[in-house]
């Protein structure tokens, strides 16, 4: 149904067979309404794969769950991806997702950037 057919947010709604996939998982309903949400946002504010493929990334809010879908849709279309964190114990979560680098945002951000652009492996 998806974002242009009116109750596609509704609590019941009445959808084609061909719209309807089983899903086996561990997740919370509420953690999986949650993700097509954050990547269908993810998916109309991101530039054409091509685009994606040819540059380098570093972006903000990285560990938000939209943060982290930017990261992982931009590692998964290519693109080298520094993910900036202020929790020094987030890092692991960054890399896994696909984050080539992960920067420790102490205030300097800009400086790291530029510090570490040449190698793009900073951690």
């Amino acid at each position: 149904m998806g974002r242009t057919t009116s109750g596609s947010y509704a609590e019941l709604v009445t959808v084609p067979c061909s719209n309807v996939v089983p899903v086996s998982t561990c997740l919370s309903w509420i953690d999986l309404a949650a993700l097509p949400e954050v990547y269908a946002t993810v998916g109309r504010a991101a530039p054409e794969p091509g685009i994606r493929a040819r540059a380098d990334r570093a972006g903000r809010g990285a560990t938000s769950s939209l943060g982290q879908a930017a990261v992982n849709v931009a590692a998964e279309g290519g693109t080298t991806v520094i993910a900036p964190t202020r929790q020094r114990a987030r890092a692991d979560l960054l890399r896994d997702i696909g984050a080539a680098g992960v920067l420790i945002d102490d205030g300097q951000l800009a400086d790291q950037v530029q510090s570490s652009a040449p190698t793009w492996t900073a951690s």
